[in-house]
Formats: C-alpha cells, structure tokens, sequence
C-alpha cells in the first residue's frame, strides 16, 4: 500500500500540548494497490475554512480544561460527525455538516454556534448543557433528549422534519427563539416550560404540547386548529391537545 500524506499545519496548533486532525479521503482497509491520503488540512489564518473529508476520527485541539475547536473558524465536514465523553469547552464560530451530527454523553456547558447540517443533529446526555444559542439548520431532524440542566433555547431554529425536546426538565424558556418546523414540534412533559418563541414559529403538521403543565399559552399571535377544523385562540386549548397550525 502506498501511503501519501500531504499537510499545513496552522502556527497556534504546533504547540505541544496540540494534535491536529487526522482526516482520511479513503479507508485505509482500501485493497493494497489503491492509494490512500491522509491530508490534515487547518487555516493559516482563523477565519479560515478547516475542510474535513471524513471524519473516521477528529482529534480537536486539547487545553488543561478539555477539547476545543477554534472559535472563529469555518469546520466543514463532509460527512458524518459525531463526538462521545469528551469535555468539550468551546464549539465553533460555525460549523457545517453533510451527513448526521450526534453529540452525546459529552460535558459541555454551552452551544453558541451557526450550525448547519444536511442530515439529523442530535445532541442527548450532555448533563451540563444549560443553553442553546444562536442559528440551527438541518435538512432532516433535530432532536434534544435527556438534557436534565438545558434551561434555554434561544436561536434560530430551521428544521427540515421534527424536533423533539424530550426529558429536558429544567427547560423553561424558547422565547428568543425563531422557530420553523417541516413536520412535527414535540415538546411533551416539559414540566417547567414557561415561554413559547415571541417571534416565529411555523410547523408543517402538528405541535405537541402535552405535560407542559406550567404553560400558560396566551400569545394572540397563534391560532391553532383541531384535527376535526375547529379552531381555536391557543389560551383556550386544553394542554393536553394536540395542536395543528392552520
């Protein structure tokens, strides 16, 4: 197997406490006469791309409080995306991903980012994680689950199919939120929710409200319709009714 390895190392990752990515073009259980790069690719300034062609494995940069990525630079992705246990202390400036983004069972306090991701973002077990902000795009579903500490979700938020918010006990608030929903907004058994978006929110097919019991839905601006057409002022819904928009 020929082996071709092809790199630019950024001057603030040649420290020694910083391994850059190890990113492959093609799997190295490719047969012995396919040549195969590995290229680690990072900006030469930080407002730079970093374009990732597969991410088999990402070793983010490392600090004495865990892994970061760099604040203001472009992460490009080409396919899947997932990152497991680590204690991540900054996402980036923006980020894009064309396949499946997961971040799960990771310690991480925050998400201030611009995401945008072709498939499903998950984000599930981050026990830490108190607030979501700032720009959210998926070509399919997002889904936060057993997010126990999240008290807020104020980006905006543009989802191809459904988003789910299940487990997430503290969430109180969406209200600096804009959201836009193809198919399906679940929001069952948020027990604290106090504040729906202020701005927008659009759903294809129906919201689920149901054990939201601190909800008090008094925004005029929504008008929601039963499955049988009869419509009403979302103050005068029950909670425990499923809501479709007209």
């Amino acid at each position: 197997m020929y082996l071709l390895l092809s790199y630019q190392i950024h001057p603030l990752l040649a420290q020694d406490f910083v391994r850059v990515f190890l990113l492959m073009d093609t799997p190295l259980t490719a047969p012995p006469t396919t040549y195969v790069s590995l290229h680690i690719t990072v900006p030469q300034r930080l407002h730079e791309e970093v374009v990732i062609t597969q991410s088999y494995f990402i070793e983010l940069a490392t600090s004495s409080n865990g892994k970061y990525f760099i604040k203001d630079t472009h992460y490009i992705v080409k396919s899947d995306l997932r990152l497991e246990k680590q204690t991540i202390v900054s996402m980036p400036g923006k980020l894009t991903v064309k396949g499946r983004f997961e971040i799960r069972d990771c310690q991480i306090e925050e998400i201030r980012s611009e995401i945008a991701v072709d498939g499903s973002f998950f984000i599930s077990n981050c026990n830490q994680l108190k607030g979501i902000f700032g720009k959210i795009h998926t070509g399919k579903a997002f889904s936060i689950r057993g997010l126990k500490a999240i008290e807020e979700i104020a980006c905006e938020l543009k989802i191809t199919a459904q988003m789910d918010a299940l487990g997430c006990e503290k969430l109180r608030s969406l209200a600096g939120s804009d959201i836009e929903v193809g198919t399906i907004l679940i929001l069952k058994f948020c027990k604290v929710l106090e504040e729906l978006p202020q701005k927008t929110v659009i759903v294809g097919v129906c919201a689920d409200l149901r054990g939201c019991s601190a909800l008090e839905i008094e925004n005029k601006g929504y008008t929601i319709r039963q499955g049988t057409g009869d419509t009403y002022q979302l103050s005068e819904v029950p909670k425990e009714l499923k809501l479709v928009r007209t």
